[in-house]
């Protein structure tokens, strides 16, 4: 059988609903979009080893408090360079967390953001970034957010519909291929 045949052959899924592979491709689409974003945003600048270790443990404290694994803390200086992706991809989910919970305080500002990422340029900048991160995890309405648990996805229920089918009468030429059939 042909591929063609078969696709033709293959049972599509009722109209809205959304399959498993559809949303793997949606994630792998979303997942490669934000590593393109990573690669290409993260700061430049100079940035000494003492100062990244110390932006990573204050990173960690925060992982600490969410579950997440704990990212390096061994750094090399960096000199007119990028900051390190795991460092800036961890900076990012803080960022984002900090938004989460300025939107559940019902504040317009969020108070707690890092600023403009790109404005990262020097070691007082890191500096500035642990010791919010560090305040943020000694906040305990901020830790209390973070602890509540997300809102569980309703469970997925499969719909069966039955369908109702109606017998039609026979036509007059199918009675007469049943009668002389002896039904």
């Amino acid at each position: 059988m042909a591929i063609e045949d078969r696709m033709a052959s293959a049972p599509l899924p009722p109209q809205g609903e959304v399959m498993p592979e559809d949303i793997m491709q949606v994630e792998l689409a979303e997942a490669q979009a934000l590593d393109e974003t990573v690669a290409g945003n993260a700061p430049t600048g100079r940035f000494g080893k003492t100062r990244l270790s110390a932006l990573a443990r204050s990173v960690n404290q925060f992982n600490k408090l969410i579950g997440a694994p704990e990212i390096e803390t061994t750094f090399e200086d960096i000199k007119d360079g990028p900051l390190p992706e795991g460092l800036f991809r961890a900076i990012m989910a803080i960022e984002s967390a900090t938004g989460d919970y300025t939107m559940a305080e019902g504040d317009e500002e969020n108070i707690h953001s890092f600023g403009d990422l790109n404005a990262v340029t020097r070691d007082k900048d890191l500096a500035a970034i642990s010791a919010k991160i560090t305040k943020l995890v000694k906040d305990k309405d901020f830790k209390k957010f973070l602890q509540t648990d997300a809102p569980e996805e309703a469970p997925v229920e499969e719909v069966v519909e039955e369908v109702a089918v109606e017998e039609e009468a026979p036509t007059e030429e199918a009675a007469l291929d049943l009668a002389a059939l002896g039904f």
